[in-house]
């Protein structure tokens, strides 16, 4: 019988077991703004799922978030939860597109 060496078992494991979103989910941790109306807004997205949405505009919001494939959902406690859809042309830029609205781009300002 042939043996697989041990690092071609990992390998394998490996690129089967991340899942539709991982990528996805991987990339969109750190900190993104982008111009709005009056101002900037900035958008945390940590590791541990939670999210920090805050502007020059409104009061900052505390959630959570996760990626399900190529839709992002935020949840914060005073509102219902957004669903987007979206992209990562290049590791600095995000495009988010609500269900409801027009495309927004994000640019990366820190990974975390």
């Amino acid at each position: 019988m042939k043996k697989i060496p041990i690092i071609a078992i990992v390998a394998i494991i490996t690129l089967f077991s991340c899942g539709p979103g991982s990528s996805q989910a991987s990339e969109i941790i750190g900190i993104w703004q982008t111009a709005i109306t009056g101002g900037t807004e900035t958008l945390q997205f940590n590791q541990d799922g939670t999210a920090v949405d805050s502007s020059d505009t409104f009061a900052t919001q505390s959630g959570a978030w996760t990626v399900s494939g190529n839709t992002l959902t935020l949840a914060y406690p005073s509102t219902s939860a957004i669903n987007a859809v979206i992209s990562f042309p290049n590791y600095s830029t995000m495009i988010e597109t609500p269900s409801a609205g027009t495309a927004i781009t994000w640019t990366r300002i820190q990974h975390l």
